[in-house]
């Protein structure tokens, strides 16, 4: 079931739509004015399907890193609406529009969008910082009360990139690209309590309990 966050602020009315799709994964749109942003792809239909019933107009699609849950239909959704694809650089994302790096900050419709790079999960992770929504669109990177394995990165890079999302203001949505909890959005404040992976103190202790957990 499709959650709607819909919210005003900074002089922005905005709604955002954490659709459920494949086995455990989520995908997003942000929407202002009838203008959406698509995030993580990896179900076309079902973002075509809210795009129709809701009249929206795709006009970009964002892409944390190059796993098939997260990038599957966006050539899809770009021959159906002509949306500009950006994603971070990767030998497997080659069909992007508009590659970016850490600190790349731009304007999409209404909304300013900060790329945040996010190193751990995969070499290639970036994050999509929303600061007039107060959201963080973490892909892999984190998840409500946990994180991603660590694929492609190592102990120090992950580690960093968490620290890095723990220099967010405190009231920032979390939106992650998988669901291993029952809730569904949650601020970085509350997260911080609850979330082992946000309370390490070192890399070391970071990859102990990520082993620990995969072991599970």
């Amino acid at each position: 079931m499709t959650n709607v966050w819909r919210d005003h602020q900074n002089g922005l009315e905005f709604e955002i739509y954490q659709i459920p799709c494949l086995k455990n994964s989520f995908t997003y749109l942000v929407t202002s004015h009838q203008v959406a942003i698509s995030i993580d792809p990896g179900e076309g239909s079902v973002i075509q399907k809210e795009l129709q019933d809701h009249d929206l107009k795709l006009e970009t699609i964002l892409l944390t890193h190059h796993h098939k849950a997260h990038v599957e239909d966006a050539l899809f959704l770009k021959t159906k609406t002509d949306a500009t694809i950006i994603g971070p650089k990767h030998e497997e994302l080659l069909f992007v529009d508009q590659e970016v790096m850490d600190e790349d900050e731009f304007l999409i419709g209404s909304f300013i969008v900060k790329v945040m790079s996010l190193p751990g999960h995969t070499k290639d992770h970036v994050g999509y910082y929303f600061p007039d929504c107060k959201a963080l669109f973490s892909g892999d990177a984190l998840y409500l009360s946990g994180c991603g394995k660590m694929l492609e990165g190592d102990e120090k890079e992950y580690f960093d990139s968490l620290q890095k999302i723990k220099k967010l203001p405190g009231d920032t949505l979390i939106f992650g690209g998988h669901h291993i909890t029952v809730e569904s959005a949650r601020t970085l404040e509350e997260e911080m309590k609850i979330n082992p992976f946000l309370q390490v103190r070192s890399p070391e202790e970071f990859l102990k309990l990520r082993n620990e957990v995969d072991a599970s």
